[in-house]
């Protein structure tokens, strides 16, 4: 059998910088997110305390197609909404566009 496990995205709970996306899982083990500690493995989370870091759970494929389209650029500390830079196709060397998630909300 095989288990889905979302994306945990950790970001700086001040500013909204994102520090470490884990990544969508697929995997046979039911109890990987509890064996996994990213804490203790993740430059940028073992330097700051779990206190000052903001976890967002996302199920499975959720946001897939922003994620897909575009680069997850920051998270609204308050409203804990992401946002994403998404390449302008017609303007080849501008910058891209940063807009909130087209996909919904958390």
């Amino acid at each position: 059998m095989l288990f889905k496990f979302g994306r945990i995205i950790y970001a700086d709970k001040f500013s909204g910088q994102i520090l470490h996306d884990s990544g969508q899982i697929q995997t046979t083990d039911p109890e990987y997110k509890e064996k996994v500690n990213p804490y203790e493995t993740v430059t940028a989370l073992t330097e700051r305390s779990k206190d000052a870091v903001l976890e967002i759970n996302l199920e499975y494929d959720q946001y897939k197609q922003d994620f897909d389209e575009g680069i997850l650029d920051y998270v609204d500390p308050e409203t804990k909404q992401l946002y994403f830079r998404y390449p302008d196709p017609s303007e080849s060397g501008q910058e891209p566009i940063v807009a909130e998630a087209v996909s919904g909300r958390v």
